[in-house]
């Protein structure tokens, strides 16, 4: 068997730490899906080995009535915690590495909100609903954007430049 196949990305943690889900009394006719994602990723650690990043990402999903979007009739939110890492023998270069362990941190955080959402959403009356695949670039765009807000979590000057440019 081939592991051509597999990324040489190390998964060292991934916590579902909130999972919410209310069905509201009374569902509209005509419903929508809205959706919405907070993420952050804390500063890339470099050790002797390898690279190593922390991010953490937070997806709303409702269904609002199609007629009245500010009326939620299903709430859902989950936020996971994703650590990984990849050897530095691999990828030397630092903001390489830390774009690599960015894009594959919030495609893997994504892949497990929305399988935990939909699993929800599968076993109740509501039905299920089916989550749609994002692009993890923006996102993680967004979660540089964020940490630069908050700099004790923010991603490195070097990752910054890199994704500026």
């Amino acid at each position: 068997m081939s592991t051509s196949y597999l990324a040489p990305l190390q998964l060292k943690g991934l916590t579902l730490s909130q999972c919410d889900y209310k069905i509201e009394d009374t569902p509209a006719e005509q419903m929508s899906l809205s959706m919405d994602t907070d993420a952050t990723m804390e500063q890339m650690v470099e050790t002797e080995g390898s690279f190593e990043l922390a991010a953490e990402l937070g997806v709303t999903a409702d269904l609002v009535d199609a007629h009245d979007p500010k009326t939620t009739c299903l709430h859902s939110y989950a936020r996971v915690r994703v650590d990984v890492a990849i050897p530095k023998s691999l990828v030397p270069d630092a903001s390489v590495a830390q774009n690599y362990l960015c894009l594959n941190a919030t495609s893997i955080g994504y892949s497990h909100i929305r399988s935990c959402l939909m699993m929800i959403m599968g076993l109740s009356p509501a039905a299920g609903i089916m989550l749609p695949a994002v692009l993890p670039q923006p996102l993680a765009d967004a979660a540089f954007e964020s940490s630069k807000e908050s700099p004790e979590r923010g991603a490195t000057e070097r990752g910054e430049s890199e994704r500026d440019a």
